[in-house]
This record gives structure tokens, sequence and C-alpha cells, in this order.
């Protein structure tokens, strides 16, 4: 059973979840300056705009960005760059709207939802 997608700003229904799977794969379609942009955006400020997300997934976000970032294992940009796409995906799965034509890059646009 699909779960419902709901806009955090302001409650309304937009549709259902869509599978970070997907969503991972169009982050993954991007070019690398949209990449780029998305990231700068998600890992600005003190706590970054990843960490202060409040969805369902947010612990998620905490452990990627730390294979992302602090483990050892994890040598490799491609690597690291495959850590940030699944982190966003993430991202957007609990902020559905996030990357629908953003502020910092109107050509983007990847729903977090099934209408």
């Amino acid at each position: 059973m699909p779960y419902a997608s709901y806009d955090p700003a302001n409650g309304q229904l937009l549709g259902t979840k869509r599978l970070i799977y997907d969503i991972y794969n169009d982050v993954g379609g991007l070019t690398a300056t949209q990449k780029t942009n998305i990231w700068n955006d998600l890992d600005a400020g003190s706590p970054p705009k990843w960490a202060r997300d409040e969805g369902i997934n947010a612990a998620d976000n905490h452990v990627i960005w730390l294979f992302a970032t602090q483990i050892g294992a994890i040598q490799t940009v491609t690597d690291k760059n495959l850590c940030r796409q699944l982190l966003i995906a993430i991202y957007v799965q609990d902020n559905p709207r996030y990357l629908e034509h953003p502020s910092f890059d109107t050509s983007i646009n990847i729903l977090g939802y099934n209408p």
C-alpha cells in the first residue's frame, strides 16, 4: 500500500510518496552543476539544511552523511558523490517539493511524490 506524501510546509496532501530508488535515479540524471547546486544548498548552514530534516528519513540522512564524510571505507570521489546523491534522494522523499524548480537552480524539477 503506497504511503501518502504531504507538503511539510502546509500539510497539503500531494499524492503518494515516490520510491527513494526512483528519486535517486532522477538525481543521478542531473548535470554535475545541478548536483553541486543541490549539495551546496543542502550543506549550507549550521547545522546544515539536510540535518534539520524532521521527516521519517531524518536519521538515514545522518548515516549517509557519515559514510560520505567520516568513514574511511569511502575513499573515492565517486563513492562520496553516490552517498551525496542518496542523501539528496532521501531528503527529497521527506520534502517532496524541495527540487520542484528550486530558487537556487530553477532548471531542476524532481518531485518527491506521485500526483
